[in-house]
């Protein structure tokens, strides 16, 4: 079926209204791994005995099935969001939608035949300001170039031709164009490679990867034949141009950056089911007459648990923006040669700030810019926003030519997957990260496969303009999820088997025999989930220098005895901390800087220090007012643990933690493998110890379990804070915290009626053996399913100072090492890292010991009468008990501290357990799976109002 729809007409109404339009496109690339085992284990018993006239038989069997896996998710993306907030044409309008049934049919008849409705539509269609008069507006050299910017907002993609009679959807309308080229490039696979891409391809997503589209990265088809081998492939890549100012806005909010979500999921399964049933076979010769039943009951269980972080960074700005009219002219390829053939063009609309438009306004100067000595030295930190990737298409040309080498035909196979891993959202979610010194990996193929490693290196830096209005936006969330599924199936059998040798013709015997049987299953499922959602973000204003970036990018592959590295130079817009720009060497009018230039100048500095007889030591940071004197919060200063809503920075020194982890894993079993080891890097990266730092620090733990044929490691980590160092006070922070709680449980049953039939017919004699035969089989199903699904949301947002400080954050890590289920001793290790933290200046003390912000108010009247929170209570934080966890807060700070969970759990254990079953439950196996299930830092969403 094909659904059309169309405007039939539109009223103005006769006053225009103030809208705010968002706009914006985000896209993300997921790359994963998966693994799987399952175990299978069948016991069956069978009888048969007969007497004089017929044959009984008897089975009886038992089946037993467990399994598990585990799925590791990364998700790197981009994001590129407006808001505009102008007056607006409104029209009252009529679209006709059209449902044509002309490509159905039914038993081999087309069905004819077109239903149209009319729905009645409100459109708002914005009206921008003229475009400023006697000024020719530059776009971004980028644009000129035929590129469209991360920084830059696609508003519209309009289709070539729209308005027309032309009932072929804009994608056809591309192909028909390429019809020639597809057929001498593709040959016979032309046609379905066409279904494919109409399959695959519609206008909304080149609307959505119309950068990457513009930037090297094409929009890719590959058509493969059954057992997933190349067949021919289809890249259509864009071009924009003939770009022309049509109209601006007082002012739009460009809200600019980038994000990485990590997240890893366990399931384990176990099934049950019996089997018996009987036959009965009578002898009637020449007749063969038999029947029996059996019947199959069964037990499944499935239990999922995960958890995901996610950390974001993007900058925000309030600016003017320009609105610029263009075309984009889209050009095909076939199996990755250089022969580009026209595809059609389409219109584009783009919202590009006006700082990056020439003759538009003048650009603010920053007052004390410095050159950015630190990112020679550190890399590009935490607080740095990449605003753009200008293509990674040279890289990915010279990563196919190499790989195809070293490969051959498998490289076609292995290409998708590195592909998705050296995009342009990928790339520019992993960029800073990866020149601190932290790989992005990728493993194809299984434990044997290949390793794909991404490392990278600042290597020029070009000062573009000061951006004085920039807001930054650091969001983190951590997300625990569970999901429990039951199902239960009773499922009966009859058959019934007749013939005999019913016609002899000469020395051709004919032997005909007639099959049936009916079956009918039931099966009951119930399930449940839930899904407990955290989150600590912050939103301040942060001034910043915008530079062009030059940085090589090194992609390494090895696997199967082969080794190959490709680099290249990629290129980027990334945000710089202002404050980071004030603490290397005076720039003057420098715009240029190069790493080669800062090597150099630092080399001969040691030369002239060594011939002075002189220790290196570090240039003193430029004098400025110190900020009045305050205190960190008394739970962090002496409890070493944060608040929930506090919102962490940065993480420097992440990596030491897993390769401190990684380290002492080997050096007590160095068959570690490299997949472990992989697991160990994931679990104990930057993005889950920075996301989970808080948690951590309140009795949380992050734990991962490794091992090898006779051994196995539980690794546990948790986390205290110590030394906290005042860094400024930033005003009009807005902090952004709370939770949401969902859960769910159903219900669904179904029942299948199952009948078949059947006969053949074979003919033996002398040479001859041979046959016909014929079978039916016909399904009747029904069934209902119930589904509940409840979610309580309790974030909010306030807006005040908040004071930033720097401070030790320490790892505690404990692995218990198991060998042949024998424990021995474990090892403990301590890792410092170093965080900065945003805290609310009210939770802070000044220097007199004077709180440093306005006083509690009253506690809620609900609260004081009935120790409850009502539905409007936001829950911030809930944390660990203090002193020996009886819940009194009677022990000293010093005492370990303990979750709710974990005190609840002594007391039950320490009491009497007169119950024969609980005698049961804690002399067995299931109790210590049980009591860390209970103990899991997991109940911050569990005090939900009411």
């Amino acid at each position: 079926m094909v659904l059309r729809g169309r405007v039939d007409g539109s009223v103005r109404r006769a006053e225009r209204q103030k809208v705010e339009f968002e706009n914006g496109a985000d896209r993300s690339v997921t790359v994963g791994t998966r693994s799987d085992k399952r175990r299978l284990f069948n016991l069956g018993v069978q009888a048969k005995h007969a007497n004089g006239g017929e044959e009984l038989s008897e089975v009886l069997g038992y089946f037993h099935e467990n399994g598990e896996g585990e799925v590791h998710l990364e998700t790197g993306g981009t994001i590129a969001r407006s808001k505009s907030s102008v007056d607006a044409d409104v029209y009252d309008s009529t679209m006709e939608l059209e449902l044509d049934f002309g490509a159905l049919s039914y038993e081999d008849v087309r069905l004819e035949g077109v239903e149209k409705v009319s729905v009645g539509m409100v459109v708002a269609v914005p009206t921008y300001l003229p475009v400023p008069g006697g000024k020719e507006l530059k776009p971004p050299s980028r644009l000129d170039g035929g590129r469209i910017g991360g920084q830059e907002v696609v508003l519209e993609l309009t289709p070539d031709g729209t308005g027309t009679a032309d009932l072929r959807t804009p994608v056809e309308q591309l192909l028909d164009q390429l019809d020639a080229a597809g057929r001498a490039e593709a040959g016979a696979h032309w046609p379905a490679l066409r279904e494919k891409i109409l399959a695959e391809v519609d206008f909304a997503r080149l609307q959505r990867e119309l950068k990457s589209m513009t930037a090297g990265e094409p929009v890719r088809v590959v058509l493969t034949d059954r057992k997933g081998t190349e067949l021919v492939s289809f890249d259509l890549a864009a071009k924009v141009g003939g770009l022309k100012a049509v109209g601006s806005t007082k002012e739009s909010e460009f809200n600019i950056g980038s994000f990485v979500q990590e997240s890893d999921s366990v399931q384990h399964s176990v099934g049950n089911a019996g089997q018996y049933g009987g036959g009965l076979a009578p002898k009637l010769d020449p007749v063969l007459l038999s029947g029996g039943g059996n019947h199959r009951m069964g037990r499944e269980h499935v239990v999922l648990e995960g958890r995901s972080r996610t950390s974001q960074l993007t900058a925000k700005a309030k600016v003017p923006a320009v609105v610029y009219d263009g075309t984009v002219e889209f050009t095909a390829t076939f199996n990755g040669s250089g022969t580009g053939h026209r595809a059609g063009r389409a219109d584009v609309r783009l919202l590009v700030d006006s700082r990056d438009v020439g003759n538009f306004g003048e650009l603010p100067v920053h007052p004390n810019r410095t050159s950015p000595d630190g990112i020679w030295e550190n890399g590009l930190d935490e607080t740095v926003v990449v605003r753009d990737l200008e293509g990674v298409g040279e890289l990915r040309k010279e990563l196919d030519r190499l790989g195809e080498a070293a490969y051959g035909d498998d490289w076609k196979a292995m290409r998708p997957e590195i592909e998705d891993l050296v995009s342009t959202p990928n790339l520019a979610a992993h960029l800073t990260a990866m020149t601190r010194g932290e790989p992005v990996e990728l493993t194809l193929r299984g434990k044997d496969g290949v390793q794909v490693t991404l490392t990278a290196r600042v290597d020029a830096l070009e000062h573009r303009r000061w951006d004085d209005r920039a807001e930054r936006n650091v969001l983190s969330e951590t997300n625990e999820f569970g999901a429990d599924r039951l199902l239960v199936s009773s499922t009966g059998t009859k058959q019934v088997q007749s013939g005999g040798t019913g016609i002899k013709t000469g020395p051709l015997g004919l032997e005909v025999t007639g099959t049936g049987s009916t079956q009918e299953r039931d099966r009951n499922a119930a399930r449940s989930g839930n899904n407990e959602r955290i989150y600590a973000s912050g939103k301040h204003k942060a001034k910043q220098d915008v530079y062009g970036a030059t940085l090589t990018v090194d992609v390494e592959v090895r696997g199967k005895g082969r080794t190959f590295t490709a680099a290249k130079e990629v290129r980027a817009e990334i945000g710089v901390d202002g404050k980071t720009s004030e603490q290397g060497a005076p720039a003057g009018d420098r715009t240029l800087f190069d790493r080669s230039e800062y090597e150099k100048r630092k080399a001969e500095k040691t030369t002239e220090e060594a011939a002075a007889g002189q220790a290196p030591k570090k240039e003193p940071a430029p004098e400025e007012e110190a900020p009045a004197a305050r205190t960190a919060p008394t739970r962090l200063k002496d409890g070493h643990e944060l608040n929930a809503s506090y919102v962490v920075h940065s993480l420097e020194g992440a990596e030491r933690v897993h390769g401190a982890v990684e380290a002492a894993v080997r050096r007590k079993h160095p068959d570690l493998s490299e997949r472990d080891a992989r697991r160990i890097r994931k679990t104990f990266g930057r993005v889950g110890l920075k996301a989970q730092l808080s948690r951590l620090t309140r009795g949380g733990t992050l734990t991962e379990t490794v091992g090898g044929r006779t051994w196995s490691a539980e690794i546990t980590v948790t986390a205290k804070v110590r030394n906290p160092v005042e860094r400024g006070v930033l005003e009009g922070y807005e902090f952004e915290s709370g939770t949401r709680s969902s859960s769910g449980h159903g219900y669904g049953y179904d029942r299948l009626n199952r009948k078949t039939g059947g006969g053949q017919v074979k003919l033996k004699g002398g040479m001859v053996d041979g046959g016909f035969g014929y079978a039916y089989r016909r399904d009747a199903t029904s069934g209902v399913t119930v589904d509940t699904v409840g979610s309580s949301s309790n974030r909010g947002k306030h807006v005040e100072d908040a004071v930033l400080f720097d401070l030790d954050a320490q790892y505690e890590v404990r692995i218990r090492f198991t060998r042949l289920g024998v424990q021995e001793r474990p090892v403990e290790l301590s890792v410092r890292t170093r965080a900065r933290v945003a805290v609310p200046l009210r939770d802070t003390g000044s220097g007199d010991g004077s709180p440093g912000g306005a006083g509690s108010g009253k506690k809620p009247k609900g609260f004081l009468e009935q120790r409850r929170l009502d539905s409007s209570a936001i829950v911030t934080d809930v944390h660990a008990l203090d002193g020996d966890g009886s819940g009194r807060g009677t022990g000293p700070r010093g005492t370990p501290r303990r979750t709710l969970g974990e005190t609840l759990l002594d007391q039950v254990e320490a009491g009497p357990k007169p119950k024969r079953w609980m005698r049961r439950l804690f002399d067995g196996g299931d109790w210590q799976h049980l009591r860390r299930e209970l103990a899991a830092q997991r109940r911050r969403t569990g005090c939900r109002p009411g």
